[in-house]
């Protein structure tokens, strides 16, 4: 697919989010980008922002400008949120998680939410618009109320050692997944990867084009309303449904997926 539209490696200089406790802190330099209310931080301007630390009941939001964009560099965060997604972008044009090199981030959802949203969220790190995930660390996801990580829009996976698991849908965009590279071990209680978009008839597709994923599914391992279109990677998949379902066209090269 045309248009990855990975945004580039991270700066070292940039405004650093500290997670302690129950708090969210931000470098007294530049803190207008970030408004704080009770145990949530809103990033309200585009830009590049670096998150770490830890916080075991907390949320980072992201609303900005649906033409503006802006990339979390997570170094080493772990975050937890008992009543919604501890990662939700409200809006924005895009959003690139970078993970750092030699770190781990770990986010975790309660099983219910219900902190106050317009729209609410629908998964462990949710996104309204377009998300991409890319870098060399550890991104570690647990969705315990419905999907791993999620967008209304394209989900977009360049790299990392990354592991999902969710009761429902471990990676879901409701425009297209594409993955690009990356060790990805996911585990649903549903579709493991899904696109549903089916109003559209250039959305709602699946694509992969590399990374060595791993993929136990209680139903099938690749859904899609369109297309599912694999031309490289390699693909182990444990799935009570099919590995690969679609209403489209299928086109899976030869050899890339192992078992069923």
């Amino acid at each position: 697919r045309e248009g990855w539209g990975f945004m580039d490696a991270y700066r070292d200089t940039v405004p650093t989010v500290l997670l302690t406790g129950g708090t969210l802190t931000t470098e007294a330099w530049m803190p207008e980008n970030i408004v704080y209310q009770l145990w949530a931080g809103t990033i309200t301007a585009p830009g590049v922002y670096k998150l770490q630390g830890s916080c075991a009941d907390g949320q980072v939001l992201v609303e900005i400008d649906k033409a503006e964009k802006a990339q979390l560099v997570l170094a080493g965060l772990t975050l937890t949120c008992q009543s919604s997604a501890p990662l939700y972008v409200l809006s924005a044009d895009k959003v690139s998680l970078t993970l750092a090199p030699d770190t781990v981030n770990t986010f975790t959802d309660g099983k219910a939410y219900t902190a106050a949203f317009e729209k609410q969220p629908n998964a462990c790190i949710c996104s309204r618009d377009d998300l991409v995930i890319n870098g060399t660390g550890t991104l570690n996801v647990q969705g315990n109320f419905n999907n791993g990580i999620g967008t209304k829009n394209d989900l977009r996976i360049a790299g990392g050692v990354i592991t999902v698991s969710a009761v429902k849908n471990a990676l879901k965009g409701n425009d297209s997944v594409a993955i690009q590279n990356g060790a990805i071990t996911l585990t649903a209680g549903k579709d493991a990867i899904k696109a549903d978009n089916e109003d559209k008839p250039d959305k709602g597709y699946v694509y992969i084009a590399g990374g060595d994923i791993r993929i136990t599914a209680g139903d099938d391992a690749i859904q899609a309303t369109q297309d599912v279109t694999i031309t490289g990677g390699a693909l182990t998949v444990t799935a009570t449904g099919k590995a690969g379902n679609s209403k489209g066209s299928q086109d899976i090269a030869s050899g890339v997926i192992n078992g069923k």
